[in-house]
Order: structure tokens, then sequence, then C-alpha cells
């Protein structure tokens, strides 16, 4: 009895392991999936106003009516429950009371609505919020130099926050979305790829020295990449390993092999893939960040003219 209890916990275990391994390596090809087949995002030929329009309309109008939607989600559920008498599927399946019921339907509004609240209030539509991105500075240059005033928005508006892009560039290229800081590590992995003569040139290694500065930049997010990538990993090994060792967990020990070469193999081709798409994108912002420069430069030119001019007219 004692060996066949032990036989079925080393068998419960290695399933376990091998599930979470299953799991990992699904996630990771699927990753790997939309990283291979997605194209950067070319901005889009539009005016700087159309582009503040569009920002104006997601802040007071988009958000307000999902957030309307929302409300009225949870308003169907608080009504739905009381005209079926205090009862609802998901109480008696989750066996909750009817207070537990109210105030996690409570909650779920509060924090529906205070999540779109905060989004509300970093989704600013003035001018010098809006002109962040190369595309958007270049817009605004543009205007500048036609003559069109943009309230609150002036040439060292824009030299300032070209020059606060150009520091997190990496991170924008990265698609990171939390702590949007500067990325000085990977921006100087990037900046080797302007030094191709003709058509831009991968750096040497490129896909493993962008992981590593992203994670030099970042910390935390390479402390959780790392656990996510070799925890898995590492149950992979444990799952063949015991299955080899345990005669009774032993059944298809031969094809757990495979996971952990599936994890290892996934993971070499999502860094080089990512690599790739990261400088494709910043190709595509160097595009867009020469031409504001230019008009930047310009602009300033053209106001220091005229100040030359003030001062002779005195």
């Amino acid at each position: 009895m004692g060996v066949e209890a032990r036989g079925g916990e080393s068998k419960l275990w290695v399933d376990l392991l091998t599930v979470v391994c299953i799991v990992h390596v699904v996630i990771l090809w699927m990753n790997l999936g939309f990283v291979a087949l997605s194209r950067p995002k070319v901005p889009n030929r539009v005016t700087f106003f159309e582009m503040q329009s569009r920002a104006v309309r997601m802040r007071d109008v988009a958000l307000p009516a999902i957030a309307a939607a929302l409300l009225g989600f949870f308003v169907s559920l608080a009504a739905s429950y009381v005209h079926s008498g205090f009862a609802a599927p998901i109480v008696t399946m989750l066996g909750l009371s009817g207070t537990a019921y109210v105030y996690l339907l409570f909650v779920g509004v509060v924090v529906s609505l205070a999540g779109l609240l905060a989004l509300m209030d970093k989704m600013r539509s003035d001018a010098r919020s809006l002109a962040r991105s190369p595309a958007s500075i270049n817009r605004a240059a543009e205007l500048l130099l036609r003559g069109s005033g943009v309230e609150g928005l002036d040439a060292d508006d824009l030299r300032r926050n070209l020059e606060r892009w150009q520091a997190r560039a990496g991170r924008e290229a990265m698609r990171t979305v939390l702590w949007r800081k500067e990325s000085p590590h990977v921006n100087a992995v990037l900046q080797e790829v302007r030094r191709g003569r003709r058509r831009p040139r991968r750096p040497k290694r490129a896909g493993r020295r962008l992981l590593l500065a992203s994670f030099a930049d970042q910390r935390l997010r390479g402390v959780l990449v790392a656990v996510g990538f070799v925890a898995p990993f590492a149950a992979g090994i444990v799952a063949f390993g015991v299955a080899l060792a345990a005669p009774d967990a032993n059944a298809g020990a031969g094809w757990r092999i495979v996971l952990p070469v599936l994890q290892m193999l996934g993971g070499l081709l999502f860094v080089w893939f990512n690599a790739r798409f990261v400088i494709l994108c910043w190709r595509i912002e160097e595009i867009e960040l020469r031409a504001a420069k230019r008009r930047i430069a310009r602009l300033k030119a053209a106001s220091a003219k005229r100040d030359v001019r003030h001062r002779g007219g005195r």
C-alpha cells in the first residue's frame, strides 16, 4: 500500500509539472506567433488637429460611454438578482450569500469606474501633452512652420518633448506599457542600427543584447521574465526526470522531453523575432524623428530671425 501510495503521489506530481510545462509551451508559442506575424504600425498621415480631435473624442465620448455601459451591466445584474427573488446561478455555483454577492457587485462598480476615471485623467488632449511622440511632434512642427498657431505649444515645448521621448525611445520600441522611463541600455544597442549604410543592419547578437539591455533598464521586468521562463522550464525537466525514475509514472516519459525542447526553441525564436520587430519599430520612429528634428531646427532658425528683426526695429 505504501509503495502504491508513493507511486500515485509521484504520478500526481509528474502530471502537475507536465501541465505547467504544457501551458507554458502554449502561451510561449502563441506569443511567438503574434510577434512573428506582427508588423510595425506606420503612423497615419493626419494633421495634428485631427490627432487632437481624436484624443478629445476618446476622452470625452468613448470613455464615458464605456463607463455608462459598465454601470448599466452591473445595475442589470443587481436588478436581475432582486427580480429572481434574490437568487442567481453564479451565487448558487460559488456558494455565496446574498450580502457577499451585492458586495462583489459594488466592488466591481467601484473598481471599474475608478480605473476608467484614472485613464480619463491620464488621457489629456491639450497640445503640449499630445505632442509626445515623433509623429505627433512632427505634425505639430509642420503646423507651426506654416504659421498656424497651436494654443499652448511652441518650438521649445516640441524640443523638450522630443528629448524626453529620445531618452525612453528604447522602451517605446520594446512596447513597454508600465514605467515608461529612460532606457539608456536599449537605446545604446539600437543606436548601432543607424550606422548601416544603404540598409539598416542588425547589431551583432541583437536578440540577446536587447534582452539583457531591457533587463538592465528595468530590473523588475527582468526578474519577472526570467522567473516566468525558468520556472516552467525547470518543471518540464523535473517532470521528465521523475517520469524516468518512478516506475509507476514512467508511461509517456519519452514525449515529455519534447516539452523542454519546445520551450527552449520557442524562447530562442521569440528573442530573435522580437529583436527584429523592435528594430523595425525603431526604424519607423527614426524616420519621424529626423523629420521632426529638421522642422524644429527650422522653427528655431525662424524664431531667431524674428528676434533679430525685432531688435533691429527698435
